[in-house]
């Protein structure tokens, strides 16, 4: 199940800090693959694929494809053997069950999408816990991959260990900047979603000092989309004109990928 084609610890280590450049990277492999008749080598370059458009959810061009090609790989016998090298903390493992997770919250799955998903969960959740030495861009994306699951499944006690469990991770490796920043961002999403407002505002108070003490430019302007929408929804129509003219001054700053995404707030 390992990952055959040259330096995989390169090709992971851009999911957080570089999605974009992560995603064309993962393609190129793919292709590469294919043309070698590398099966395994194929599979994780999809599944690194679908982590890469996990990560911000903006650039989904080509979705329906890369979970067509996952469903057409993710076999029953497959699927067994991710969960049992998951359960040990392998690599391999670890991303094709992170990205089995992905796969049916981007609305393309196929008929195998609903398959053993809970186990799938429960290997990816204490591969994490033993793997302790994965690059920090490509936790962020392995464990976002998990908590996006847990809040589809309306599930927040496994939320809330995962929590301690990477907070636990970040205290004995700080990951890098962004990455801490796409983590309390997801953190901050998450417990919006459920109305947990005191654990939402903790998280978005460590966000946003990340953003005042180091200029992040891509987290400050998620942050503002976010606020947009606060704004907008509860009429403070002078608030919502000075995010608009702050994103607007930002959107020259950002790739092609959050353009919509500007636009649309």
């Amino acid at each position: 199940m390992s990952f055959r084609l040259a330096d995989p610890e390169r090709l992971f280590s851009k999911l957080a800090t570089d999605p974009p450049q992560a995603r064309a990277d993962f393609a190129a492999a793919w292709r590469r693959a294919v043309e070698a008749g590398d099966d395994g080598a194929a599979i994780e370059a999809i599944a690194g694929t679908l982590l890469a458009i996990n990560t911000e959810f903006l650039d989904f061009r080509g979705a329906l494809t890369w979970c067509q090609r996952f469903d057409k790989a993710w076999t029953d016998s497959r699927a067994a053997s991710a969960v049992a090298l998951a359960q040990g903390g392998e690599p391999g493992g670890l991303r094709l069950c992170a990205a089995a997770l992905i796969w049916p919250s981007l609305d393309h799955a196929g008929p195998g999408a609903q398959r053993n998903l809970q186990a799938v969960a429960q290997a990816l959740a204490t591969g994490l816990r033993l793997a302790s030495e994965i690059d920090p861009d490509e936790r962020f994306a392995l464990a976002k991959s998990l908590l996006d699951y847990h809040g589809q499944q309306m599930d927040t006690h496994a939320a809330a260990r995962l929590f301690a469990l990477e907070h636990e991770q970040m205290l004995r490796s700080p990951p890098a900047l962004m990455v801490q920043a796409r983590w309390w961002f997801a953190v901050m999403a998450h417990h919006g979603y459920f109305g947990e407002t005191a654990a939402a505002a903790h998280a978005r108070e460590r966000l946003q000092a990340l953003i005042d003490a180091h200029a992040l430019t891509v987290a400050r302007f998620a942050l503002l989309t976010v606020d947009m929408d606060e704004w907008l929804k509860t009429g403070q129509m002078q608030r919502a004109e000075k995010v608009h003219r702050d994103i607007d001054g930002l959107l020259p700053q950002l790739s092609a990928g959050h353009q919509p995404q500007g636009l649309r707030a």
